[in-house]
């Protein structure tokens, strides 16, 4: 089992790393994502169909791209109570799933009444079957590589997908005789066909779902949600903080820092670098003095960090979204660029918004920030070629 899921409160008993096939690094990955997006969310949402969400974007995409398609699904279905805008992908929000099993009963019993019958006859209830198909996003109850067709179609049409998945996994197992395996943990079914499954979920007439839900939406208290990472990263000033090892990897690849610097320098990352791994690329000890054996080992790589230890033992770097790719003259990055001090203060430094000067890559030097501020003109941050002078 991967560890922190506790996090997410409600999870599914029957949630198994093992039933994805992860690798090493796609179960890390998973670790990572399913950490940060739970700590952005009330310990009142129900994130048990989170871990296998996860696993099944990280069979089809990057670990970067799973984390960004799993953060903008919580956020939508969170503001969808507020927000008629908004596409609901999971019934995250207070009294959700009971509005999610109410919806499916009335298109159960529209759609298939004879099932439905049926369902009250062997006393199985529309709350058991949402809270084991839909709560595991129908893992281990429909063929792997199904469930992934299906999971392309749920990001384009959202929550209504699911409906209609569960009603054509009624009718296959109805229709072939497999009543029992409703009433028992069932091995995936056997679906010969898979384009004709597809196909036969939107047969199901749904009718208007959003006005629908518009009806039944009643008022909601207002709930922690998550919000998108503000563009702009003021200087802020911070106390050192005491060591929280769940906030950071467990091996950092750094000899210059103490593991509560790096845990400080680790929440100052942007959200969508918090689940990457750090590794080291360049070392002085190791790699030598020199500006331009940096670049190129890191020409192909991003995001970066750089941690500069000085003679007078004092800690301070600089983080970069882009590769250090040489631009004589020309400044590159975005808004995300930040200078930091971890010794003898630990204070990070955004953009001001002042200009646009956020890393200057040349043969002769590496320099961050410019401009001129409070009677103070030239760069924040800059390091000759051979790695012995610079200043902050």
């Amino acid at each position: 089992m991967v560890p922190d899921l506790t996090l997410l409160g409600g999870l599914s008993e029957e949630f198994c790393e093992e039933a994805h096939h992860l690798s090493e690094a796609h179960a890390i990955a998973l670790h990572n994502i399913v950490f940060v997006l739970a700590k952005g969310h009330s310990p009142a949402h129900n994130l048990c169909f989170l871990p296998d969400f996860v696993c099944l974007l990280l069979q089809v995409v990057t670990a970067e791209q799973a984390f960004a398609i799993a953060y903008l699904t919580l956020y939508e279905s969170a503001r969808r109570g507020r927000s008629s805008g908004a596409r609901r992908y999971f019934p995250v929000l207070h009294d959700a799933e009971a509005r999610l099993v109410r919806t499916f009963e009335r298109h159960l019993r529209h759609n298939l009444p004879a099932i439905a019958d049926t369902l009250t006859s062997l006393g199985v209830t529309a709350d058991r079957l949402v809270s084991q198909w839909f709560g595991r996003v129908f893992v281990g109850v429909l063929p792997y590589d199904l469930i992934v067709r299906i999971l392309d179609c749920f990001l384009c049409e959202g929550e209504g997908l699911f409906l209609r998945a569960g009603l054509a996994l009624l009718s296959t197992l109805c229709d072939g005789g497999r009543t029992d395996a409703l009433l028992t943990s069932m091995s995936p079914v056997n679906v010969p066909d898979q384009g004709a499954f597809v196909r036969a979920m939107f047969e199901f007439d749904l009718g208007n779902e959003e006005e629908e839900v518009q009806q039944e939406q009643p008022e909601q208290p207002e709930q922690r949600q998550p919000a998108p990472p503000p563009p702009v990263q003021v200087p802020t000033s911070v106390p050192s903080p005491s060591c929280d090892p769940d906030n950071v990897p467990q091996a950092y690849p750094s000899a210059l820092l103490t593991h509560e610097q790096f845990n400080q320098l680790w929440r100052w990352l942007p959200t969508r670098c918090i689940i990457m791994e750090p590794v080291r690329l360049y070392a002085t000890v190791a790699d030598g003095f020199s500006l331009g054996r940096l670049y190129s080992y890191c020409a192909e790589w991003s995001p970066l960090l750089v941690i500069v230890k000085s003679a007078e033992k004092n800690l301070f770097g600089l983080f970069l979204a882009d590769p250090l790719q040489v631009r004589a003259g020309r400044f590159s990055g975005n808004g995300e660029t930040f200078l930091f001090t971890l010794s003898p203060n630990a204070t990070k430094y955004g953009w001001t918004q002042l200009n646009r000067y956020y890393t200057l890559v040349e043969p002769t030097q590496l320099a961050c920030g410019g401009g001129c501020t409070a009677g103070h003109s030239g760069y924040g941050f800059s390091i000759d070629d051979e790695l012995h002078y610079g200043r902050l």
